[in-house]
């Protein structure tokens, strides 16, 4: 090549490696541009991923906290239904005038609770948990 164009071939040479070495820094600068753009497409996946992740709730959890939530309910219901029935009998609440200013006994160490009293609603049962 050196012969046909009248330059030395010293000189071509340089200038055939300056010249691959240009290819490949323009080949690596598109590889690198390529690469940064498919880099925040993955990011972006990511993230949309992990924000799905996050909103999702398993079947089991949901179950679990309505189920937490009805049984907050049913005792609410307990309390306001005890509270009518003591409203609606007052005689058998009062009872004797002394048993009226009575403190209740304290529970004893085997974990069961103090007589409620004449009138108060006692479940018999308790409800089937989930």
């Amino acid at each position: 090549m050196a012969d046909n164009s009248g330059i030395p071939s010293k000189q071509m040479k340089i200038w055939i490696a300056n010249r691959r070495a240009q290819i490949k820094k323009q080949t690596i600068r598109e590889e690198n541009a390529r690469l940064r753009i498919e880099n925040e497409m993955l990011r972006e996946e990511n993230r949309e991923m992990s924000l799905m992740q996050r909103k999702k709730v398993c079947g089991l959890c949901v179950l679990k906290a309505e189920n937490a939530r009805l049984r907050a309910e049913f005792e609410r219901l307990q309390a306001i239904a005890a509270m009518r029935q003591n409203i609606a009998n007052p005689k058998e609440e009062l009872g004797s005038s002394s048993s009226a200013f009575q403190t209740p006994a304290p529970s004893s160490a085997t974990g069961s609770q103090p007589d409620p009293g004449p009138g108060a609603y006692v479940p018999k049962d308790e409800p089937p948990s989930m």
